[in-house]
């Protein structure tokens, strides 16, 4: 039985938010979602806006919410570089309310175009409200 953990370490900017270790790790890739088990091959990935799943086996998943940025695997050590991470304690609001803010925001949004300088803003805002509001599933 191979009983090696995953080490993670999130980091943002301003603060390391995890260095905790880990059976499994699950995250939404730029191309698509993706798991990460001990012993995985070296690996580096762009991350798109998601929920990023920290899992130890027989406990409840550890959801983080993550607005982009990188993650890189090597030798079962999985360090995720993130504009923005935010956790189940940062939520203020309800599933629902989450949802008409990103659905209205997102709607302003598809009104300009991608030229426009306010647009990536926009983006930078209905990415984190999305990710908000899918963290809201898992309270």
């Amino acid at each position: 039985i191979n009983m090696s953990k995953l080490n993670c370490i999130i980091i943002t900017p301003n603060k390391k938010i995890r260095n905790v270790e880990c059976d499994y790790v699950g995250a939404t890739g730029v191309e698509g979602d993706f798991g990460i088990l001990p012993q995985h091959a070296p690996f580096i990935t762009e991350l798109a806006p998601g929920i990023l799943f920290l899992r130890n086996l027989g406990r409840a998943d550890d959801p983080i919410g993550i607005t982009s940025g990188f993650l890189h695997v090597f030798e079962d050590k999985v360090t995720v570089v993130t504009d923005n991470a935010y956790e189940k304690t940062d939520l203020t609001k309800t599933q629902d309310e989450y949802k008409k803010l990103y659905e209205g925001k997102k709607l302003n949004m598809d009104k300009i175009d991608k030229s426009d300088p306010k647009y990536n803003n926009m983006k930078t805002e209905v990415d984190k409200l999305s990710v908000l509001f899918k963290l809201t599933s898992y309270k």
